[in-house]
């Protein structure tokens, strides 16, 4: 699976489950993927959050978000209510409305 260059990974080995929910308020899904890709610091794989949030003026509907894939640790990962609540408390911590896409 191609990975946007955003994320800085080269590629992904397996997508462990996908969480969908309200990130940007839009009333539209937006997708949280728990991936395992290959490590940039050595030859091993690691658990990361992949974001894509719905945009209508991206190609595909979707966008990267870095800043939202960078709030979740694999912890994070559990369930739904348990990414929504990471993202919620990022989101005060940062002092903003929303996660915004990488173009």
């Amino acid at each position: 699976m191609p990975l946007p260059p955003e994320s800085l990974h080269d590629s992904c080995f397996r997508l462990q489950r996908s969480f969908y929910l309200d990130i940007n308020g839009d009333d539209r899904m937006d997708v949280v993927h728990d991936a395992m890709v290959k490590s940039n610091t050595g030859d091993f794989r690691v658990e990361v959050a992949i974001v894509s949030l719905s945009s209508p003026s991206a190609p595909a509907g979707y966008c990267h978000s870095a800043a939202a894939s960078a709030a979740l640790a694999p912890a994070d990962l559990a369930s739904v209510a348990a990414v929504a609540a990471r993202l919620a408390t990022e989101k005060k911590r940062l002092g903003i409305a929303g996660f915004g896409c990488e173009r």
